[in-house]
């Protein structure tokens, strides 16, 4: 979403200031992306990645649902700026370019599985180019209704010159050669192999679990990674039926890394034991040592709580175990869908941390969302992360109704940052925000943001990482400097007060809202929050009025 933190206040002109809400933030909170106004009805935040310096987000409703995808990169200052809008070429309304996202280098793979290139809604995936924004689109070589391209992975090979691509299916009905029966809408996976220059895409594979089940959708979701001289692959099958009606399923697969004369094997078949219904595979993660399988609509501790599955490999013997080490839980309340997007990551030394998504939360509101990130260490025990000063769940910064913070997910491959997608904001235009997991509140104030950043109409400033009984003070300039605001250093160059005394009421934000003349559209001003009692302050942030 392409807004960086927009924030549009003037002193010069009136304001009436409201003292507001407020949620935790422990974890500092990098960016927030996405107006109310740019993305509308897109469902902007449907699908993210993140790696290294770029982010990507897809917002697949866009433009008659043709769909797009928005890729941001990382500047030094360690804000993000919009980099490309990235569409499909060729493509036409109903694609949903976008459902599904995944970034590995230079390089994003893209998901319409609505395309209608081969037949209705059989699918297709884009393979692009970020630096030089070249795309490669490889139709469905399926049939009618297969949604080739609903989920998608990548693993680039030696010098980025060689990618495998995982390519979900779920609709595709599977036909066995063997026994000469089809089963419908069983799901299958796609394998190819993709060298960008020429761009070539060679068939590997079709794959389908070996008990595969009628309506089972397997590859609705999917994830890949290398295991020394093996490939893994982990296909989820929510609806699979073989341990009881929707219960799901998940299947591990495992390769020699040979390209196309290796041959998969399933090493593993994991179904849910919670109840009918619940889901697993809906959402998978996995790296060599570790697979995350969530199952939303499984009863923990209450009706569709949600749940995330941990399987750990046996370090001494490389075996997977047949049952899940760790069941990963949310707060356990009704109809959460703890579990509706995971992912996992192997920090080293026996440790590892997940991150797991419950979209219908009632966090700031009803179904505002929220996400919890797990810890194992050494010992091999996982606990919940205390991601604020009073909660472990991480929180939208701007918490509204329906919005569905949580609904899609992803760490980056240090730890370092993770990416949270909410669809459903501001009647499903959609939003996204990036957590800065190194950073804690502790010393700091997190940079000021401002919604909907419009003039005329009512805004919101708002400032986070305020500890109890800490008091701010709103500044605005109409340039950066390093001017001086009762006896502190700001980043402003004329600081002058917007609002001042603003205190945190126990969640660690401090907020005000401000009716902003419709006078005021074009201007462009910088603002920051100071504590004059510790000069502590936040970063300058740019904000211009729409």
């Amino acid at each position: 979403m392409q807004s960086t933190h927009r924030l549009h206040f003037l002193s010069v002109i009136l304001f009436f200031f409201l003292l507001s809400q407020s949620s935790p933030a422990q974890v500092m909170e990098d960016q927030l992306f996405g107006d109310s106004t740019n993305f509308p009805g897109g469902k902007f935040g449907s699908s993210v990645d993140i790696v290294g310096e770029w982010a990507l987000i897809g917002a697949p409703l866009e433009n008659s649902s043709e769909g797009a995808a928005y890729l941001f990169r990382r500047n030094p200052d360690s804000t993000w700026s919009l980099f490309r809008k990235i569409t499909p070429n060729g493509g036409i309304a109903n694609d949903q370019f976008g459902h599904a996202v995944k970034l590995a280098g230079n390089y994003a793979m893209i998901g319409a599985p609505y395309d209608d290139t081969t037949a209705p809604n059989a699918g297709a995936v884009y393979f692009v180019d970020l630096l030089n924004n070249t795309q490669s689109k490889l139709a469905s070589p399926g049939n009618t209704g297969d949604l080739f391209g609903f989920s998608v992975d990548l693993l680039l090979g030696e010098s980025n010159t060689l990618a495998l691509a995982m390519i979900g299916a779920p609709n595709h009905d599977y036909f066995d050669l063997g026994s000469g029966t089809t089963t419908t809408d069983s799901g299958a996976v796609y394998f190819f192999t993709f060298s960008p220059s020429p761009p070539t895409w060679n068939l590997e594979l079709l794959l389908s679990p070996d008990n595969r089940t009628m309506n089972a959708w397997a590859g609705y979701d999917v994830a890949l990674a290398p295991n020394g001289q093996e490939i893994l692959a982990l296909i989820g099958a929510p609806f699979d039926t073989s341990a009881g009606s929707g219960k799901g399923a998940a299947y591990l697969f495992g390769r020699t890394a040979a390209g196309s004369t290796g041959i998969w094997t399933q090493k593993r078949f994991w179904n849910a034991s919670d109840g009918n219904s619940a889901e697993l595979g809906k959402s998978v993660a996995l790296n060599s040592n570790y697979a995350l399988i969530g199952a939303g609509q499984a009863d923990i501790q209450s009706n569709n709580d949600g749940a995330a599955y941990l399987y750990e490999k046996d370090q001494q013997t490389g075996v997977w175990p047949s049952s899940s080490n760790a069941t990963l839980q949310g707060n356990g309340d009704l109809g959460d869908q703890y579990g509706i997007s995971v992912d996992v990551l192997d920090t080293g030394g026996g440790t590892a941390m997940a991150v797991v998504g419950a979209h219908y939360a009632d966090s700031r509101d009803t179904s505002s969302g929220e996400a919890f990130l797990h810890i194992r260490d050494a010992s091999g025990t996982w606990t919940k992360q205390q991601a604020t000063a009073v909660s472990t769940e991480l929180f939208p910064i701007y918490g509204t109704r329906s919005q569905q913070f949580g609904s899609a997910i992803a760490l980056d491959e240090t730890g370092s940052r993770l990416i949270v997608g909410m669809p459903a904001d501001n009647s499903d235009n959609g939003q996204a925000q990036i957590f800065d997991l190194t950073r804690t509140c502790s010393g700091f104030l997190g940079r000021v943001t401002v919604e909907p950043a419009v003039a005329g109409v009512q805004n919101t400033v708002k400032t986070y990482c305020v500890d109890p009984g800490q008091v701010v003070d709103f500044l605005w300039s109409l340039q950066p400097g390093n001017g001086m605001y009762n006896g502190c250093l700001t980043g402003l160059n004329i600081p002058a007060p917007i609002v001042t005394g603003i205190a945190d009421n126990g969640f660690q934000e401090a907020l005000s809202q401000a009716s902003a003349p419709a006078t005021i559209s074009g201007l462009t001003i910088w603002v920051q929050a100071v504590d004059v009692a510790t000069c502590v302050v936040s970063d300058p942030v740019s904000v211009t009025f729409q």
